[in-house]
């Protein structure tokens, strides 16, 4: 597979009922946040939140004896639900900052996220960072990036411009009109992007390969203990699917 994130394989997503994002909770719920990041999750005209991520999803909890509600939030206030308890768990980028000591992560990989530096073919590939300095770069409001990429793209120390924009499609038309110099962003989005626009994907250099895994509030009740569930029903999954590669084998790709 060359998409960038690489989920539990399609033995894993049969037609599964899917659940509408605002189901109403039972016995055993648990309060899922998540935001648009399609293809691989996304909220339909109907308002039911759909994707390989959720069917995943909805697969381990199901095996894990839970059910779920789904809440489609801000990269801000899903975080911030996570840190305060009002959610209890996100499938999402592993290490992210300031949420730490408020989560605990899932010991299996679900998939691997790339965040890539973007550039228009007639750009020569960039060194970083000194090919950064006094440059223009566009980056996606809502989304979070490491504390090591915002150290690298700290816009005081190497003067670096930074044009914000609310979508990967406005970001890749931003790029594609001489309005920036590189564009940053998550590759499955992009990808789709560029799909959407008819456009061949641009050259890049990628920065970070990060794991995707189950992030469960520390509030969560028996947040340990549904670490491990969701951990073991992941795992019986996996040995039940014949042929089914383990983390490593599908590394290379996003979630944010």
């Amino acid at each position: 597979m060359t998409r960038a994130l690489h989920l539990l394989l399609p033995l894993l997503l049969i037609c599964l009922p899917m659940p509408h994002a605002h189901a109403a909770p039972a016995e055993q719920t648990l309060v899922i946040g998540y935001y648009d990041f399609p293809p691989e999750i996304y909220t339909d005209s109907e308002g039911v939140v759909r994707g390989p991520v959720i069917e995943l999803t909805h697969r381990v909890l199901e095996e894990a004896g839970y059910h779920a509600v789904y809440r489609q939030l801000s990269s801000a206030r899903l975080y911030l639900g996570l840190i305060d308890g009002s959610v209890d768990l996100w499938v999402g980028a592993a290490g992210k900052p300031g949420l730490a000591e408020h989560t605990l992560e899932s010991r299996n990989d679900l998939g691997r996220t790339r965040i890539n530096l973007y550039f228009r073919p007639d750009t020569r590939p960039p060194r970083i960072p000194e090919d950064l300095i006094d440059k223009e770069l566009i980056v996606l409001g809502g989304y979070s990036y490491s504390r090591d990429l915002s150290d690298l793209f700290d816009s005081t120390r190497m003067a670096l411009r930074l044009r914000r924009t609310g979508t990967h499609d406005s970001a890749l038309q931003m790029l594609l009109h001489h309005r920036a110099d590189y564009m940053l962003g998550y590759q499955t989005p992009m990808q789709e992007a560029f799909r959407v626009a008819g456009v061949e994907p641009l050259p890049h250099l990628t920065l970070q390969d990060i794991p995707i895994r189950f992030i469960i509030s520390r509030h969560a009740r028996d947040s340990e203990s549904l670490r491990d569930a969701l951990d073991k029903a992941y795992e019986r999954i996996g040995e039940a699917s014949a042929g089914l590669p383990r983390p490593s084998a599908r590394a290379g790709g996003p979630l944010p």
